[in-house]
């Protein structure tokens, strides 16, 4: 229990360093998310010295292993985020406010919008889930290494792109991007 909370707020304070990064210094996301990626992978290959750690503990083994009426509980966890990830986006303030940042953020700036605030609490988010993501993957894995993920971050930008997300923002669903990932 102490891992996986701990590995969810290194995701959070990852997040927090994305952002901070992107609003205060204005560098591009795309940079300093890829960046962050290879200091992150650069940091767990130093820190496991490009060892996989194994055995893991049962009980973390054992996530994987969760069926909820047949389902995997991955698949559960997955569904209850995009319906989150819905609502939150279709029926708040702050999912009106992340599209109209993504559509148009000088639009966004004038109509009030808190850009740096909202935009660091997206960054935020997206990394917590990123690392909820990676518990899930080293629970199936049975263990944990700095190669593990490898690549993924391109198929989820594809799923989300063929899911009509647009790159350039303020365009796309929940619904189509979890579409575009099956």
């Amino acid at each position: 229990v102490i891992a996986i909370l701990m590995g969810l707020m290194t995701g959070i304070i990852v997040g927090l360093l994305n952002g901070f990064i992107v609003v205060k210094a204005g560098i591009p996301p795309l940079i300093v998310t890829l960046g962050m990626m290879y200091v992150a992978r650069g940091a767990v290959s130093v820190i496991t010295q490009g060892v996989p750690i194994y055995p893991l503990p049962a009980a973390l083994k054992a996530i994987d292993k969760i069926r909820i009426v047949g389902i995997p509980m991955v698949i559960i966890v997955a569904v209850l985020l995009a319906l989150i990830g819905y609502i939150l986006l279709t029926q708040t303030p702050f999912g009106r406010n992340i599209y109209a940042l993504g559509g148009n953020e000088e639009a966004a700036r004038i109509s009030g919008i808190n850009i740096k605030k909202t935009r660091l609490i997206v960054y935020i988010i997206t990394s917590f889930l990123a690392s909820l993501s990676g518990i899930f993957i080293t629970a199936r894995l049975g263990s944990a290494e700095a190669a593990a993920g490898t690549g993924f971050e391109m198929t989820v930008i594809c799923g989300a792109i063929i899911g009509g997300v647009s790159t350039f923002g303020g365009v796309g669903s929940v619904i189509g991007a979890s579409i575009g990932a099956f």
